[in-house]
């Protein structure tokens, strides 16, 4: 692992991640902390090679951002697979289509606008993906429709949970290995 943990709690966030927002969550919840990111880059330079301070602080506030997100993508996809078992994929279709405008043009209004830089093309994206899981959810909140919440009142089945995560951890460890394999196979070259 590229990250290091001193957080008595660490465990019970991590886990009541794993049941709120999955493999996007708990990505996003390693991402976020500035100081964990720095001390992980410092600890490895081989993987990242030289890369300047200007550099790696655009990269850092991107990162910090866009991970921001990954809740609200779990969420959006969450519901937009609701919409697309009921066979409605003209909804998410018409949403990612608002989403997708909604970044473009907050991303111009953010760069040449108010001159952000980095962070101006970050922050409309974050933005982006509230509104869309935002949209979707409420849209699911139509008792018209074949499925949708009936209360916002959640409870957890631990059943359920363990099956899932039974199938989800070997599965997201497979891929995080994979994608770590790209990274240092280059950086071995």
């Amino acid at each position: 692992l590229i990250f290091y943990f001193d957080d008595s709690h660490f465990h019970a966030r991590l886990f009541k991640l794993l049941l709120i927002g999955g493999r996007e969550g708990l990505v996003g919840y390693y991402l976020v902390d500035i100081g964990k990111i720095r001390e992980a880059i410092r600890k490895r330079p081989a993987d990242f090679g030289r890369i300047e301070d200007d550099v790696m602080t655009n990269a850092i506030i991107y990162l910090i951002i866009s991970a921001s997100a990954y809740p609200f993508i779990a969420i959006y996809n969450s519901c937009a697979a609701v919409f697309r078992s009921m066979g409605n994929s003209k909804i998410t279709f018409r949403v990612s289509a608002v989403i997708n405008v909604f970044n473009i043009i907050g991303n111009a209004f953010c760069i040449f606008v108010l001159n952000m830089g980095v962070a101006g093309v970050a922050l409309p994206t974050l933005a982006a993906w509230i509104l869309g899981s935002l949209m979707l959810y409420i849209l699911l909140k139509n008792p018209n429709r074949q499925l949708y919440f009936e209360s916002t009142r959640f409870t957890l089945d631990l059943g359920h949970i363990r099956k899932i995560l039974r199938i989800g951890i070997p599965g997201g460890i497979e891929s995080g290995l994979f994608q770590l394999g790209r990274v240092r196979w280059p950086a071995a070259l």
